[in-house]
């Protein structure tokens, strides 16, 4: 079973794979490589160490198919991630913004292990609310011998508790074929559910090998003024962003190579790792609503151009730091929570990351839509592409901040 969803988790992230295995006595232990998932089940590693050990003496098993965004594709940089011995966590999302302020490490799931070992067991809710990311997190604290599980509204998790054991994925519909190809017995009444957003959900190893299981509803929403991106003097430096590209204070960016000298950086053009390509506009997540054509073509009538609209926004996406804007995304500030793009100069995004300015509350932009677009995730042949479904997206330009507060209105 686990195999088969570490198999078809590919479909989510083919560059890395990693697991984390805890014993029944709370040992736990974790491999990760550069790969797919259908590479790392024919290790030796895997098939002659991990699995037959499980199969013995496994008490809980993780697995994660990593699609990279920040930090180079290495091993290093796979999940699970290990903070001194405290805890070993895997995440699936993104943050928000940059990482760094919360720990100096290259991947953004790494500083929120850090956050979570700093602060203990005991305060996994004030780690959250310094947490500026869309997550589902799973870790094992080894103090404890416990399980954690919880996600926020921008990333799914879902699950079932069948007679002799608890499954997890990512998506629902993945989870149902793996258990439908295995034959697992679901108890009458019994589906596959999402986890509640913001649920704490514990396991716990007891002496006698049992797992008590505890599920609490947290207060653990972003709530910190953190700069959330390293942009600091970049108006007042005109070779500020040449020195971030040399990794003087890069956030998610590997430092260029053979540029020459920082006073006359000419020459060949530097090797850098794309992290968010072009191709990624409009790109369907599963967490997306999705809306039928017709009801589409009904609200572009709603959101016309020329239009000014509310935006929250939930992530910048810096493709290239050579460029004199980043991108921003983020969802409409109404009822329907359409996908929104647009992008912002970095003067602008010096001043909404900084922690005098920002009031820690939730950012909303003020834009001009400028495009209105749908994409279609149906894979079934309508004859009446009104009854197909998709996800639509708005696509915006001027771009006015409004903090929430009383902070007032900015240009």
């Amino acid at each position: 079973m686990f195999e088969t969803l570490l198999w078809l988790d590919t479909l989510r992230g083919e560059d890395s794979t990693g697991i984390f295995a805890i014993d029944n006595i709370g040992n736990v232990g974790i491999a990760k490589q550069v790969g797919t998932g259908e590479s790392f089940l024919g290790t030796d590693t895997w098939n002659k160490k991990f699995r037959p050990e499980l199969i013995q003496h496994g008490w809980g098993l993780f697995g994660h198919n990593r699609k990279a965004t920040r930090g180079t594709i290495i091993d290093e940089n796979a999940h699970p991630f290990w903070v001194d011995d405290k805890l070993v966590l895997i995440h699936n999302g993104s943050f928000n913004g940059c990482h760094k302020s919360l720990a100096d490490t290259a991947v953004d799931s790494h500083a929120i292990a850090h956050v979570l070992a700093e602060h203990g067991s005991d305060d996994i809710e004030g780690a959250l609310k310094k947490v500026n990311a869309a997550y589902a997190l799973i870790w094992y604290d080894t103090e404890k011998k416990r399980v954690n599980m919880i996600r926020n509204d921008q990333r799914p998790l879902s699950w079932i508790e069948t007679s002799d054991a608890w499954y997890f994925a990512s998506e629902k519909e993945m989870l149902e074929f793996a258990l439908g190809r295995h034959n697992v017995v679901i108890p009458d009444k019994k589906g596959v559910y999402s986890f509640p957003e913001y649920s704490l959900n514990q396991w716990t190893l007891q002496e006698n090998k049992s797992s008590e299981v505890v599920s609490t509803v947290i207060d653990c929403k972003y709530k910190y003024a953190h700069a959330t991106s390293q942009y600091s003097g970049a108006l007042t430096n005109p070779m500020s962003s040449y020195y971030r590209a040399m990794g003087g204070d890069s956030c998610g960016m590997e430092p260029w190579e053979e540029l020459g000298s920082r006073e006359d950086p000419v020459g060949e053009p530097p090797k850098v790792v794309d992290l968010f390509p072009q191709t990624r506009e409009h790109v369907t997540m599963p967490w997306m609503t999705k809306m039928l054509f017709s009801k589409y073509a009904t609200l572009r009538d709603t959101y016309t151009n020329g239009k000014s609209i509310s935006v929250i926004v939930d992530d910048y996406l810096d493709a290239d730091i050579r460029s004199s804007t980043v991108k921003v995304t983020g969802v409409t500030l109404d009822a329907e929570r359409i996908p929104t793009m647009f992008d912002i100069s970095r003067d602008l995004l010096d001043m909404v990351t900084n922690p005098h300015l920002n009031s820690g509350e939730d950012l909303v932009f003020e834009i001009t839509v400028s495009n209105c677009v749908w994409k279609k995730t149906d894979t079934k042949q309508h004859r009446d592409i009104d009854k197909a479904e998709g996800v639509m997206f708005i696509d915006g330009k001027n771009p006015v901040i409004k903090f929430k507060g009383n902070q007032g209105m900015m240009q």
